[in-house]
């Protein structure tokens, strides 16, 4: 009875990781295509000042 409620604990804890890991990497992503896109731009900018 014990091992299977740790099991589905460790089953949910292991969901909450995955969803946490998931979204993390989806906020780093979206935040490396806006440095991105700040570096092209700071890129053009500086381009067309030289």
């Amino acid at each position: 009875m014990e091992a299977t409620v740790s099991r589905c604990s460790f089953s949910n804890c292991l969901n909450i990781i995955v969803s946490v890991v998931s979204s993390t990497i989806e906020h780093a992503k979206r935040l490396c295509e806006l440095v991105g896109a700040g570096n092209i731009l700071e890129t053009n900018i500086t381009g067309s000042q030289v």
